[in-house]
């Protein structure tokens, strides 16, 4: 039997050719539709990883393009508003000279020139109010914000951070600022944060199970404490509590501590001593009082936890807590100042310290216990001021510019003057200064604030 074998070398040598050509083809029309030369590692695998490096370039530098875009749009929003703001203080400096010339000027003439001068510190607020790029406000004071760096450690290696929550700054109840890069230094507190309390002993220390109906407190019988109630407020609210015959001490304790939220009021009773506390949950002279429906005693005018039931406003039961201060340190530009704090009961349960400028805000590091107090640190923090407001221009880290622009409204400017009794340019408005004949002043003040302005602006 004779096997043959049909095979045609020329017809699969022409299709090899055919599929090399196709191939090549469509490579060809790949590169020239997309206009890139290398589309996968197969081209060229050095090229393509040198070309997709490059890609990753030009993307981040046309993203960067487009930041320097944007914030050129904004910086020029800012600027024309700065020159609006120019304008109004040079009208203004020109109102203040014509009430200079005293001898001419009647007091009619000088209220309108007052007015006309009050309507100008006005339109200047109202242009630092309202200058926007998007939802970002230029002139406010927002681009003057900063950051601290509390994260240093200092001398004894503690850190801010350990012991504050929080520092922020109003500028503008700073009358000549914070020098940047400046040190902010921070004593210890005047003294241990304490909390406000009411304090009585039952007699005997009876068991918490113990009816409050008859029991004795500081010596005198509550003989005619069922059917009344007791109001007890704290610095969050108050609520009040009916006695009734079957009111123990336990269960007042329980029903205080289940209210904390809403009166900011928490108890505790020791049986071993007879004491009973109601304490508040913030440190420092908070709110808080305890004021019986009626004479508890049959005729001592004594109340559950109220010394003197004929005046709601005295109780020799309360204890009030004590607003400490913090003294802060800081320059500006007159030179080295020292700040005075307030302890705040309303500040973050008392944890705060302002003086309107200044605010600090301690952190809480008790055990939480009733009677527990917050010492404070027996060393002073550093921490660096750093606006953290930048303009991305590169698209390498690191390349970028810092954004600070100052508060333009009347009260900061003008600060930066030596006009003897007028602090910046809104005090020109509330202290009727050319009304007042302090025209020269006047002028010292608007050329401060003129050159406020051009600084921002150069």
């Amino acid at each position: 039997m004779t096997l043959r074998l049909n095979f045609n070398a020329a017809a699969v040598r022409s299709q090899l050719n055919l599929q090399i050509a196709d191939r090549l083809l469509a490579g060809s029309t790949e590169r020239l539709s997309s206009g890139i030369a290398l589309n996968r590692s197969a081209d060229d695998p050095a090229g393509l990883s040198i070309a997709n490096s490059l890609r990753y370039q030009l993307r981040g530098i046309n993203t960067a393009t487009e930041n320097v875009e944007k914030s050129v749009n904004m910086i020029s929003t800012a600027e024309g508003a700065l020159d609006e703001v120019s304008v109004t203080l040079n009208r203004m400096r020109s109102l203040a000279v014509a009430a200079a010339n005293e001898g001419v000027q009647d007091a009619q003439q000088l209220q309108a020139l007052q007015t006309d001068l009050n309507e100008s510190i006005a339109s200047i607020n109202r242009i630092a109010d309202n200058t926007q790029f998007g939802n970002r406000r230029l002139l406010n004071g927002s681009f003057a914000q900063n950051t601290w760096d509390r994260e240093t450690l200092d001398s004894q290696n503690l850190r801010s951070i350990d012991y504050f929550d929080d520092i922020t700054v109003n500028y503008r109840q700073l009358q000549n600022g914070i020098n940047d890069t400046t040190q902010l230094s921070v004593a210890p507190p005047s003294g241990n944060l304490d909390r406000s309390s009411i304090d009585i002993t039952f007699n005997g220390a009876p068991a918490d199970t113990t009816l409050i109906q008859g029991i004795t407190q500081n010596g005198t019988a509550l003989s005619n404490a069922a059917g009344n109630n007791i109001e007890l407020t704290g610095p969050l609210g108050d609520i009040t509590i009916d006695i009734d015959a079957g009111t123990t001490i336990g269960k007042l304790v329980d029903r205080i501590n289940g209210t904390t939220g809403l009166t900011g009021l928490r108890a505790e009773y020791d049986d071993t001593t007879g004491n009973f506390t109601i304490e508040s949950t913030s440190f420092g002279a908070s709110t808080i009082s305890a004021v019986a429906s009626a004479d508890m005693s049959g005729g001592s005018n004594q109340g559950l936890f109220d010394s003197d039931t004929t005046d709601p406003l005295t109780n020799g039961n309360v204890n009030l807590g004590t607003n400490q201060t913090i003294e802060v340190t800081y320059q500006d530009r007159m030179g080295v100042q020292i700040a005075t704090l307030t302890q705040d009961p309303d500040i973050n349960y008392g944890l705060g310290f302002t003086n309107g400028g200044l605010t600090l805000t301690m952190k809480d590091r008790t055990d939480d216990s009733i009677g527990s107090t917050l010492t404070g640190p027996t060393i002073t923090y550093s921490a660096i001021r750093e606006n953290d407001d930048r303009a991305m221009i590169g698209s390498k880290e690191g390349q970028h510019a810092l954004i600070e622009i100052p508060d333009m409204h009347s009260l900061v400017l003008g600060q930066g003057s030596e006009a003897l009794g007028y602090g910046n340019l809104n005090e020109l408005m509330t202290g009727n200064a050319l009304l007042s004949g302090d025209a020269q002043q006047a002028i010292q003040v608007i050329d401060a604030a003129i050159e406020e302005v051009s600084q921002t602006r150069g």
